[in-house]
């Protein structure tokens, strides 16, 4: 099992070498769900990201994957992917959508009422959020790499999670941070967002599945 910044550096190497690529589909991933940001109200943009968003990025990391793999790369495998994994990606928007709705309820209680109880509740609330994120860090790419069912995939995802909670904890605040900072920069959002995700996404998994590789063949 590599290092965490051995596996950044792998990501940038492939990003680099494949910029064109990672460009076009990540523009393509954004034409999908630009509606939503420009055109939509946004009580419709949040039912139309419901539809959109993470079936989309599942596209990406369809396509991102014969990068990643050295396999031959054509731009309609995005489209393939979504078609593809679409019924089990809207399941996962669902479950994160309530996760989210929670979340938000209980900040917005909290924001009209304030008292310590209904403080303590939103402070809850948002940990178990982010520890149910970092347990399907590895998720949509079990999904997308071995063609498990979706609550298999979570259950696998939640496993290696927990046993090997640090790593993925460093590598979930290392894609945050990565691509805050593209969101910040604007331009780079619609060019590089997803697809640089989903590089360094598909390489931790990669590298977290060597560790039983290595335990098999021993």
């Amino acid at each position: 099992m590599n290092t965490l910044s051995n596996v950044l550096k792998t990501s940038a190497h492939d990003i680099y070498e494949n910029i064109v690529r990672v460009v076009v589909v990540n523009v393509l991933w954004f034409i999908v769900v630009s509606p939503a940001l420009f055109l939509l109200s946004w009580p419709v943009a949040i039912v139309y990201l419901f539809f959109t968003l993470i079936p989309g990025f599942v596209g990406v990391i369809y396509a991102m994957k014969s990068i990643v793999n050295r396999e031959r790369f054509k731009y309609s495998l995005f489209f393939v992917g979504v078609y593809r994994y679409y019924g089990r990606a809207l399941i996962l928007s669902l479950v994160t959508g309530v996760f989210l709705a929670i979340l938000f309820s209980s900040w917005w209680y909290y924001l009209r009422v304030r008292t310590n109880l209904t403080f303590l509740i939103a402070i809850v609330q948002t940990y178990f959020f982010l520890m149910v994120s970092l347990a399907q860090v590895y998720t949509i790419p079990i999904l997308v790499t071995s063609e498990k069912k979706l609550w298999r995939s979570m259950a696998i995802s939640l496993r290696l999670f927990l046993e090997n909670g640090f790593y993925t904890f460093l590598a979930f605040l290392q894609i945050v941070t990565v691509n805050t900072l593209l969101l910040v920069t604007v331009v780079s959002f619609p060019l590089l967002f997803a697809g640089m995700a989903s590089i360094f996404l598909l390489h931790v998994y990669y590298n977290v599945m060597l560790k039983y590789t290595a335990k098999q063949s021993d």
